[in-house]
């Protein structure tokens, strides 16, 4: 096994772990649903509306879900990607203004 491919085991792990917690958090209130798809994840909400995300958009969601800023959001996924929170922080800003758009947050 080379690193790239530990990388990708051990960011699947992490994030098959955030997504059990928002799938959890939203079950116990009833706000949310969480579901696992071919390409990533299926936001559902309760109107029926739905949005579907990768590894970085979950985590990121689950951030806005827990009430954290995008700063804490940007540092946290900068951090488990190894990416620069520059890069990260311009992303994120970037879905939750389409977030906003789609009055999703």
């Amino acid at each position: 096994m080379n690193r790239r491919d530990f990388i990708k085991i051990i960011g699947g792990l992490i994030v098959l772990a955030f997504a059990g917690r928002l799938s959890n958090l939203a079950f116990s209130h009833g706000k949310i649903r969480v579901v696992e798809t071919k390409d990533g994840y299926r936001i559902i909400y309760p109107d029926g509306r739905f949005l579907d995300v990768n590894e970085t958009g979950l985590l990121a969601m689950d951030g806005i879900h827990s009430g954290k800023s995008i700063d804490e959001i940007s540092r946290e996924i900068a951090t488990l990607t190894g990416q620069s929170y520059e890069k990260v922080l311009y992303d994120v800003r970037n879905f939750v203004d389409n977030l906003k758009v789609l009055n999703l947050v």
